[in-house]
């Protein structure tokens, strides 16, 4: 089965130049305006969207905007095109969502390309993005002291000065261990909170 792929344009030219452009790459469907696609994004899997720049300009980048939120929850890019190879401003668009740019001239194994890239550019996680969930997690690493007493650990590794103390071991510890050793274990816990 294709990926599909929603084509938004107002001009029936550019929407069928891009149809036959990536006809035999991705199940196409052309839409007029930004709100006639987000039904479509809303019922139905959605792997990317081209937006012809005009008509994400005359919104001021509303879907771009929209889809490229934290809590909207697929990644979908929003990828800008120009028939006429128009002056993009780049910073511009990317600050307001634009995932990438297209700009002629138009070729099948470039064009897919980007699509394919700018697909696996949203699906994956910045180190940022990954620094930030694991900030939301409780403490995450647990070290066992020459004790034998769990150090609950961030991911910070604020703890650990090198030469401190020589006996700690880094070790992963599976939900059981953990709760063989339950009492240290919520001792250690409120000990790294303060």
């Amino acid at each position: 089965m294709m990926e599909k792929v929603l084509i938004i344009a107002k001009d029936p030219l550019e929407t069928g130049q891009m149809r036959t452009l990536l006809a035999g790459e991705f199940d196409i469907a052309c839409f007029e305006t930004e709100e006639q696609a987000m039904r479509e994004i809303e019922q139905v899997p959605i792997y990317a969207v081209l937006e012809e720049l005009r008509v994400a300009q005359a919104s001021g980048f509303g879907l771009a905007n929209r889809m490229s939120r934290k809590d909207w929850r697929a990644a979908i890019p929003v990828i800008a095109f120009s028939s006429n190879g128009e002056d993009i401003r780049h910073d511009d668009c990317l600050h307001k969502g634009i995932s990438d740019f297209l700009l002629p001239p138009f070729s099948v194994d470039l064009t897919v390309k980007r699509i394919h890239n700018a697909t696996r550019s949203k699906e994956s996680f910045t180190f940022a993005e990954i620094e930030s969930i694991l900030q939301e997690l409780p403490s995450n690493i647990f070290l066992k002291d020459s004790e034998g007493k769990y150090i609950f650990m961030t991911h910070y590794w604020r703890h650990l000065k090198p030469g401190t103390n020589t006996k700690q071991t880094v070790r992963g510890k599976t939900d059981l261990e953990i709760r063989k050793d339950k009492g240290n274990a919520l001792k250690a816990m409120e000990t790294d909170r303060q």
